[in-house]
C-alpha cells in the first residue's frame, strides 16, 4: 500500500509542484503516527521528493483491527494534499442514499468527509493548515460509520502535525 501510495505522490510531484511548511523529511512525520489501542500497527513508512519544481513528503501507517476493520493514516506535505482536498473546495454537502460528502471543522481545522454508506468506509481530510494547503492529514477507514473514524482521529495528534508543517 505505501509503495504504491510513494509510486502515486512522484507522479503527482511532477505534475504539481510546490513549496512546504517547515518539515525537512518523512522522519518528522512519522512520530506523529502513534500505536493506536485496540489496533495492530504496521511500521510506519514515508518518502521525501525534490526537485526544481518543489518538494514533497509523505508518511503513511496501516492499522488493523479484528474483524474488517481497517485504518490508513496519511499525513502529505506538498502538492498532494492540495488535490486531496479538491473535492471539498466548494464546501457543499452532497448526501444520497449511498453517499454523504461534506465538509466540517475538526480541532479549528477545514476538514472534509467523504463516506460511502452502504460499504462503511470512506475517507476524511484534514487540511493541517489555512495558510498553507499544501499540508494534509488523511485517513482512509474500512468497515466503520465515519463518525466512528472521527473518534479515532481523536487519538492522533492532529494540532501537533498542523504544528509541524508550518
Amino acid at each position: 500500500m505505501v509503495k504504491r501510495l510513494a509510486g502515486g505522490i512522484l507522479v503527482l510531484y511532477i505534475l504539481v509542484g510546490v513549496a512546504y511548511g517547515g518539515v525537512s523529511s518523512y522522519r518528522d512525520l512519522i512520530r506523529l503516527l502513534p500505536e493506536l489501542p485496540g489496533w495492530v500497527a504496521e511500521k510506519a513508512e514515508g518518502v521525501n521528493v525534490g526537485g526544481p519544481q518543489g518538494k514533497m513528503i509523505t508518511a503513511a501507517r496501516n492499522y488493523n483491527k479484528k474483524g474488517k476493520q481497517r485504518l490508513t493514516a496519511t499525513i502529505i506535505v506538498g502538492g498532494s494534499a492540495m488535490m486531496a482536498w479538491a473535492p471539498f473546495q466548494g464546501g457543499m454537502t452532497v448526501e444520497t442514499p449511498e453517499i454523504l460528502m461534506k465538509t466540517a471543522s475538526y480541532k479549528g481545522l477545514r476538514t472534509g468527509i467523504n463516506y460511502n454508506k452502504k460499504e462503511k468506509g470512506g475517507g476524511i481530510v484534514v487540511q493541517l493548515s489555512p495558510q498553507n494547503p499544501t499540508a494534509a492529514f488523511v485517513v482512509g477507514f474500512e468497515a466503520m460509520d465515519y463518525s466512528e473514524a472521527l473518534k479515532i482521529l481523536d487519538q492522533f495528534d492532529v494540532k501537533g502535525m498542523a504544528s509541524a508543517v508550518k
